[in-house]
């Protein structure tokens, strides 16, 4: 695999909530947001929230605004450090953090299975093993990717012939 793949699959599998796997996923729960929405701040908390999901988690019961603020900070000042943003995008980043984040609890389907054919579901489970087994991966973080991906799967059947 090149570097790329497998920082995608990281993405595609890393645990950013209660059984929410995937940065994209993370974008749709805390922010209601699809990825390539979020803003520089927003990022930035995803990428931080990997270590300790619960500590981040902003739909808790206790308030951990201000870790939340802290973790997202030092994320941005690493991004700085490491010259991947600039200082203008750096001190608009931590202005949106200062001012708080406005999370929005998303929500999302996870079934990809529309069938009620056995045939289609097993068709289905069979892809998502060999998925699974081809990026080396747990089948539960293929199943995720597979249903958080948009990704359609087309089955041809005659179900008065399927047994």
């Amino acid at each position: 695999m090149s570097k790329e793949e497998i920082l995608e699959a990281y993405l595609n599998i890393i645990y950013v909530g209660p059984n929410i796997y995937g940065v994209k996923a993370g974008a749709k729960y805390y922010f209601n947001k699809e990825i390539s929405e979020l803003s520089l701040a927003e990022c930035a908390f995803l990428a931080g929230i990997n270590n300790s999901p619960y500590s981040y988690n902003p739909f808790i019961d206790k308030d951990n605004s201000e870790k939340i603020d802290k973790r997202t900070k030092t994320v941005l000042y690493k991004m700085l450090e490491l010259k991947y943003i600039g200082q203008e995008d750096y001190e608009n980043a931590i202005s949106e953090v200062t001012t708080g984040f406005v999370f929005e609890k998303g929500s999302f389907d996870k079934d990809i299975s529309n069938s009620s054919s056995s045939n289609s579901n097993q068709i289905i489970t069979l892809l998502i093993d060999d998925f699974a087994n081809k990026k080396t991966i747990p089948k539960e973080f293929a199943y995720n990717y597979f249903a958080l991906s948009g990704s359609k799967i087309y089955v041809n059947e005659n179900n008065e012939i399927q047994w």
